[in-house]
């Protein structure tokens, strides 16, 4: 059976989001965002978690869109790809829980956005190494 792009470890009072494919570098393919907004949907109506952190796996963090998905898209898939990404970032970023990215190595394109999404002092990004960097501005 296929191993899920993401983990999600729940204990006591924080999550972590464990995205878990490093050897492709944590790509945001479609099956990764899939996954993601069921994640964040389901995290969004737990009274009970006061923290959600996001974190990679080994030496990665996120490495953003899937270069190998997105030769496939048209003018018009390629957009709704692009939007879904911009409103899973936002929905990360507007979380009722304190969120943190813990960014544990390579860290472009999307999962930069990512890891500055939503605005500060509700925001924690910790860098215990980073290697790489994403677009000047975020939507």
């Amino acid at each position: 059976m296929n191993k899920p792009p993401i983990d999600l470890e729940i204990s006591r009072s924080i999550a972590v989001i464990r995205f878990c494919k490093p050897k492709e570098r944590n790509p945001l393919a479609k099956r990764t965002l899939d996954v993601f907004e069921e994640i964040l949907t389901g995290l969004k109506i737990k009274p009970d978690l006061n923290a959600i952190i996001v974190t990679g796996t080994d030496d990665v963090f996120l490495s953003g869109a899937d270069i190998r998905e997105l030769k496939n898209l048209d003018s018009q898939s390629a957009i709704e790809f692009s939007r879904r990404g911009q409103l899973l970032t936002n929905a990360l970023g507007t979380l009722p829980q304190l969120t943190i990215a813990a960014i544990n190595g390579y860290c472009m394109g999307g999962g930069y956005a990512l890891s500055a999404s939503g605005t500060f002092p509700d925001r924690v990004v910790v860098a215990a190494s980073f290697h790489g960097g994403g677009p000047a501005a975020f939507p």
